[in-house]
């Protein structure tokens, strides 16, 4: 596989189960702390598809999204949210006024769960655009 995933989780435990099932699952698998941080991963590389947290230092999860789906180079790059924030105001937020693709509880994310639902999405957006 050549897609390539940007994670953007501050917990480093997280983030580093993250990199490493992605990273098994046959992905090249970008890593970034920050919301700062991701929009220089994205300048440099094609990303394919975004894992992104919500509560990140300095810009939120929820305006790098608003941010990244306004932008032409980046709004068809599929998100999945990962995060604690799970009532039902916030998920429509995500879902349906930013545009995530997915949204995850992470008390309830299973790291197999999470790979399968990357190949999903990977999956559909390229036969959405075949």
């Amino acid at each position: 596989m050549d897609e390539k995933i940007l994670i953007i989780e501050d917990d480093a435990m997280l983030q580093e189960l993250l990199y490493n099932k992605l990273k098994n699952g046959g992905f090249n698998v970008y890593k970034a702390d920050s919301a700062e941080k991701g929009v220089l991963v994205l300048e440099k590389t094609k990303i394919d598809l975004i894992l992104l947290d919500l509560l990140l230092p300095g810009i939120s999860g929820e305006q790098f999204l608003n941010e990244i789906k306004k932008n032409k180079l980046y709004k068809k790059i599929p998100v999945i949210v990962l995060t604690v924030k799970g009532d039902d105001a916030n998920i429509h937020n995500c879902l349906e006024s930013l545009g995530a693709d997915e949204y995850v509880m992470k008390n309830k994310a299973d790291l197999n769960e999470i790979l399968l639902l990357v190949k999903n999405i990977l999956h559909i957006n390229s036969t959405d655009h075949k």
